[in-house]
């Protein structure tokens, strides 16, 4: 069973003499919410990122530990974040603080984040770093031995107030599990991703609380999906995707004009969304219903 929150898991002296202390977390109290919060803030300022704390994933299951925090004379030094929807790789996000690094705490977290990934039995380890981080592209390429797989663009929309002329054969309405299938289809064709992969990420997102799905319809056949993952402080755009035999017929750029404005009615958070910088039809899109690139996030 995984430790509860809270858990000392290992203590490791320095030769600096600082005691220092690793937790795992599966749930987190709003006191180490937001020190993490704060070392995200000083991080990113530091090193001119964009990384972003979800601090209540959708995604994790009972038991399940998704956070290691390191203290060194009990302030918070060092984090680790584990998103794993599947049990076929983990995404990690690792911050230190500027004044704290080089110290080796990042080698004593990936062996907490190890046990952790084999008691799930997850598969491999996807490492997120912003590009603009050049202490975390140096940790990647010359001490963990990571190969590059893809980047994406975390994108930010500037254009809130566009309205457009109503097109009453696109329909987009809260999705229906009856259509799981299609969605699962429409996401295999759009992404070529793998059945099983698809097929349990796309349940998820019917049961997560934070988490809206709409679907797409085209003269009432389903064409498509797309949802809003309401975090503290932004709407997160994800799973956008239209069957390929609709797509470069305006309804991306209808479609997501139309959750742009759902957005702004529910809140007046940012509104972001990610796309890999070789999808250049999708970049197109966003960028002409007024997303700008913020960073690029290499994986």
């Amino acid at each position: 069973m995984s430790p509860s929150s809270n858990t000392i898991i290992g203590k490791i002296d320095y030769i600096k003499g600082y005691k220092v202390k690793i937790t795992a977390e599966e749930k987190l109290t709003n006191v180490k919410i937001k020190e993490i919060q704060e070392l995200y803030k000083i991080c990113n300022e530091n090193d001119g990122t964009k990384y972003c704390f979800d601090e209540n994933c959708d995604f994790q299951r009972e038991n399940e530990i998704n956070t290691f925090l390191l203290y060194k004379n009990n302030k918070i030094a060092s984090v680790l974040n584990i998103f794993a929807p599947t049990k076929k790789e983990a995404e990690i996000t690792a911050l230190t603080l500027p004044g704290e690094r080089k110290n080796g705490y990042f080698g004593e977290l990936i062996k907490c984040l190890i046990k952790e990934l084999n008691k799930r039995k997850i598969q491999s380890i996807l490492y997120v770093c912003d590009d603009k981080s050049l202490v975390g592209k140096e940790v990647i390429n010359n001490h963990i031995g990571a190969k590059y797989e893809f980047s994406e663009y975390l994108m930010k929309n500037k254009k809130r107030n566009e309205i457009q002329i109503k097109n009453n054969n696109i329909k987009i309405e809260a999705a229906n599990e009856i259509d799981l299938e299609r969605y699962i289809e429409i996401n295999i064709r759009a992404f070529k991703n793998e059945k099983e992969d698809t097929a349990e990420i796309i349940k998820e997102f019917f049961i997560g609380k934070k988490r809206t799905l709409y679907g797409i319809s085209y003269k009432n056949e389903v064409i498509g999906m797309i949802g809003i993952y309401e975090e503290e402080n932004r709407n997160y755009i994800y799973g956008f995707c239209i069957d390929p035999k609709y797509q470069r017929k305006g309804i991306g750029k209808y479609v997501l004009s139309e959750i742009v404005q759902i957005c702004i009615r529910k809140n007046n958070k940012d509104i972001v969304l990610e796309v890999q910088t070789k999808n250049e039809n999708a970049l197109n899109v966003y960028k002409n219903v007024g997303f700008e690139i913020e960073t690029e996030f290499k994986y």
